[in-house]
């Protein structure tokens, strides 16, 4: 750098120095403050185009007229440029999201399925997965027997569809719209443009139905989908032969490439890998099952199979060694290896993270091809601004936020600002020199193994950056903090680039042909075979990971200023210790924060029925001392559909409410519907026991084989109880004692269980389900499970409820159970239905509410909340109605 120069930027402030080197990047901080402000409601379009317009008004006279000297003072031009970029980005967001908003088909959608027949064109590409089952969610669907009546296969299909037509009576009506239809079978036939017809069940995106739980609406508005059709059968999707929809000839031309692409995967590579290839590859996540994404999750590594600039540069390397080995002049490899990255971006759906590595990666490029600086930060600040004009609603998609935080970490460890040298420097320089001369006496092997302890050692240093510095989103997004990931990232790398270039070529020669793809895709196969193996390993490592509540929003925003304050008052010297230093502070902080758990008022029993579909989970709390965490139980866990064993729904409302530890969990009987989530929730609570009815894990087969299995990996105990024996919360739980015991002093609540009696009665399981009956504050809680006969009349033969109890439906609300008899020895005043759509027919109402009782079912108004005060005074709220 010239004298002049370097006197000048010394004479500078630090963030006019920056801003002079990286003109792009307070331009990218002030789009997505725009887009934020917009999101969140605080900027609309009309103050923005006023405030815009001030800002240009303002700039035009700062630079035409001179004789405004005041304004010339302040130097107000950039911060106006900065005002006029939150504007316009603003406007942009408010603007893409009033038009997927205003699409004409919301007018024909309503909460429950209904049936209806539409037409229009694909608009995406077909996905397929892993399982029919996972094509319907039940999280949506809630309708139990939609899924017990799906056919089984060995995958599902998902495809986009742009409306034209819906049928309303016997008539098609035009409208505008795009909907996600899920079939039960694969569909290998449609690309994109095809014309099709489609019967089925439609429903448009419901909001939260259980505390904890993401908005599903704001994703369907990023991807620009306004509703969901379930399809079951091949011929419920019809082709209609016409003219192909225009404008996405190049979509469909990558379709079919992608398609070819995936064949040769799956004709090449075992079964039990193919999924990690296509998603490895090909970016298609959809096959790879549940289990693995739950261990890449839980390692740190799901990145890996998310195409990013990490895949981008090794497919540019990899065709890069191609063309020089054909003997291309350097001018026409940069023109080469251009359009390999957009074929491979555009292969691969032209994601935001692959699009930012796109943009990157040919920023590089153009600046070779020109002989041009090229300024990495800069490229990342430009990319950051075509995205955010381009796709303004994925600025808060977990995909975009990690992408773009792992790559500004990884080019502000690597590259800090450079300074004047001085005699520190100098005199560094000359120990480096000598130190080389020092290492270049020793013996090869020597000098080999200190250059791979040096790189390692940097790649740890490289991952553990990047770990600390998305800590926070991650932990937002996914309740999980990874210690693990730093050494596995550095571990897999390596493996990750040669399965990656062995599939890439397996692909590639498949298309020549088949016999040509076997070596390279058994190589491929085998790598993968040892990343997954090595995944596994970490995901059993002892304090590799922990499952936490999320930080509030607030605590993830002011790390990030934090940082981005520390990169910029300190770019050099001393700033990666006291970034290390914010982090290890504020994540013990922030999860002292967390896991907090929310208190009730003294004396307060509270039951959150959640919202499962076809199941039961009954979240309990019991606040006996103000001082105190309340305890907290489970009474059943699981829902129909829940063929992975997941706890998605109960684990984000414990999360919600702080909880990190249960004091245990009573399952009522041995259906599906009632304990499938237990196995997954012990993985990631601490469980004190289990409670179950006489007999009920004596034979175990099949799901609870493998629920008895994990409780005894987790040492969880577990204690059988039968009518007649008090449940306590207060003492500790001592291997080989009954579980009959007495409350602690000045503990209101009384447990009781009310059946089965302990040599059970007559019938299958539903009859002998566990019915525990809450006693606070003058009113009873019951809870009955699946009961029916000849278990309801061996209950009803009990002493009586007093008048007032509350009643949880028996049977998720079924009308062929004797509910009747149970609601006269009851005699509530709330009944509470936790089921699907079956249980929110007009018919169950109404048997339920015969005897003048409030009737909530949980399919019809989300989670429902129950808290009764020490006097009995009873509060109830639902969380479609009042979240909480």
């Amino acid at each position: 750098m010239p004298a002049s120069n370097r006197d000048r930027d010394q004479r500078l402030g630090t963030k006019t120095r920056l801003s002079r080197r990286l003109p792009l990047l307070p331009l990218a901080g002030a789009a997505m403050i725009g887009v934020s402000l917009a999101a969140y409601g605080w900027i609309d379009s009309t103050l923005a185009y006023w405030i815009a317009g001030a800002a240009a008004l303002t700039a035009f006279i700062d630079q035409k007229r001179h004789r405004y000297a005041v304004v010339r003072r302040t130097n107000a031009f950039p911060w106006l440029v900065v005002c006029l970029t939150i504007c316009v980005f603003g406007i942009r967001y408010n603007a893409v999201w009033n038009s997927r908003a205003a699409a004409d088909l919301s007018a024909y959608l309503t909460a429950p399925s209904q049936p209806t027949v539409l037409s229009g064109y694909v608009a995406e590409p077909v996905r397929w997965q892993r399982n029919p089952l996972e094509a319907f969610d039940p999280e949506q669907l809630n309708d139990s027997r939609s899924l017990a009546e799906k056919p089984s296969g060995e995958a599902a299909s998902i495809l986009v569809v742009g409306v034209e037509t819906i049928q309303r009576g016997r008539r098609d009506v035009s409208t505008e719209g795009r909907v996600m239809v899920m079939a039960d079978h694969q569909i290998a036939d449609l690309w994109p443009g095809d014309r099709v017809r489609i019967f089925g069940q439609i429903r448009r995106f419901e909001p939260p139905s259980n505390p904890g739980e993401r908005d599903r609406r704001d994703w369907a508005r990023r991807r620009d989908v306004h509703a969901i059709i379930h399809v079951r059968g091949e011929d419920m999707i019809e082709g209609i032969p016409s003219t192909i929809k225009p404008g996405l000839w190049l979509s469909r031309s990558m379709a079919r490439i992608a398609s070819s692409g995936r064949e040769t995967l799956l004709n090449a590579i075992d079964p039990e890998r193919s999924g990690l290839a296509l998603a490895l590859i090909l970016g298609q996540r959809d096959l790879l099952d549940h289990e693995t994404n739950q261990q890449l999750l839980v390692t740190g590594t799901a990145h890996l199979l998310s195409v990013s600039g990490l895949h981008l540069a090794i497919i540019v390397m990899l065709a890069r060694v191609v063309v020089c080995a054909l003997g291309v002049s350097p001018q026409r490899q940069v023109v080469i290896l251009i359009l390999v990255a957009v074929f491979y971006a555009l292969l691969t759906g032209g994601r935001p993270p692959v699009l930012r590595a796109f943009i990157l990666v040919s920023a590089v490029l153009v600046s070779i091809l020109l002989s041009k600086r090229y300024s990495p930060t800069n490229s990342l600040a430009m990319a950051g601004l075509l995205l955010l004009y381009a796709v303004p609603l994925e600025a808060f998609a977990v995909g975009m936020q990690l992408s773009f935080i792992a790559v500004a970490t990884l080019l502000a460890c690597g590259n800090g600002p450079r300074r004047a040298r001085s005699a520190a420097d100098e005199a560094k320089q000359i120990e480096d020199q000598i130190d080389a001369l020092i290492h270049s006496s020793r013996s090869h092997w020597h000098m080999r193994c200190m250059w791979v302890t040096k790189r390692f050692s940097r790649m740890l240093w490289y991952s553990a950056s990047v770990t600390a510095l998305t800590l926070p989103a991650v932990w937002w997004h996914f309740h999980v903090i990874s210690p693990i990931s730093v050494v596995v990232n550095v571990l897999l790398g390596p493996l990750m680039t040669v399965a990656l270039s062995a599939g890439v070529l397996t692909v590639l020669l498949g298309w020549m042909h088949p016999i040509a793809a076997i070596p390279f895709g058994w190589l491929c196969e085998k790598t993968l075979t040892c990343m997954h193996w090595m995944v596994q390993q970490a995901a059993g490592v002892p304090g590799g990971h922990f499952w936490l509540p999320q930080p509030a929003l607030h605590w993830v925003l002011l790390f990030y200023v934090m940082v981005a304050l520390i990169l910029l008052l300190r770019p050099k010297g001393k700033r990666w210790y006291l970034v290390a230093c914010l982090a290890f502070v504020w994540t013990g902080l922030a999860g002292h924060a967390s896991t907090r758990p929310k208190l009730l008022a003294r004396n307060t029993l509270e039951l959150t029925f959640l919202d499962v579909g076809h199941g039961t989970a009954t979240l309990i709390r019991c606040q006996s001392d103000s001082s105190k965490a309340p305890e907290t139980w489970l009474y059943d866990c699981g829902w129909l559909g829940n063929q992975h064993g997941h706890c998605r729904v109960v684990d984000t409302a414990l999360w919600a409410a702080g909880v990190r530890e249960l004091d245990g969990v009573i399952l009522s009987h041995a259906d599906v519907d009632h304990y499938n989530a237990l196995a997954s929730l012990c993985g990631k609570f601490d469980v004190q026991c289990v409670v179950v009815p006489p007999g009920m894990l004596n034979k175990p087969s099949g799901s609870l084989h493998d629920l008895v299995t994990t409780l005894s990996e987790h040492e969880i105990p577990v204690y059988e109880t039968h009518a007649g024996q008090t449940l306590s919360m207060a003492n500790p739980w001592r291997h080989g004692e009954p579980i009959a015991r007495h409350l602690a002093a000045g503990q209101s609540a009384t447990w009781l269980v009310r059946h089965p009696p302990e040599s059970g009665v007559q019938g299958n399981d539903n009859a002998n389900s566990l019915v525990l009956q809450i006693q606070h504050g003058g009113r009873c809680i019951v809870l009955p499970g699946d009961l029916e006969p000849p278990g309801t009349q061996a209950l009803t033969q009990q002493p009586r409820c007093p008048p007032g109890s509350i009643l949880m439906a028996p049977h998720h609300g079924s009308l062929h159970m004797q509910a009747d008899q149970v609601l006269q020895w009851a005699r509530p005043t709330l009944v509470l239905v936790s089921g699907g759509q079956r249980a929110a027919r007009p018919e169950v109402a109404s048997l339920l509410s015969q005897y003048g009782s409030r009737v909530e079912v949980t399919a019809q108004v989300g989670a429902i909340r129950v808290r009764v005060d020490g006097s009995g005074s009873l509060q109830v709220d639902t969380f479609r109605n009042r979240p909480w």
